[in-house]
């Protein structure tokens, strides 16, 4: 799902672009599944590492003694 809302995010103005200007060919074609791709993937690492931050700062509040 998480796939299918980044690629019609990144698609819908790729396509909208060219329409509004007035052109009818989408130019610039190959920049979907890349900027698709990286999208999802900057994402997903940044939730990952925030994931492993989180646990690290529970465990460090756990480990003390008062």
């Amino acid at each position: 799902m998480f796939g299918i809302i980044v690629g019609l995010a990144t698609i819908a103005p790729l396509a909208l672009v060219p329409a509004v200007l007035g052109t009818d060919d989408l130019r610039f074609w190959p920049l979907i599944p890349v900027a698709t791709g990286t999208t999802a993937s900057l994402l997903l690492i940044r939730g990952q590492r925030r994931r492993r931050q989180s646990k690290a700062t529970r465990a460090a509040a756990d480990d003390t003694t008062a």
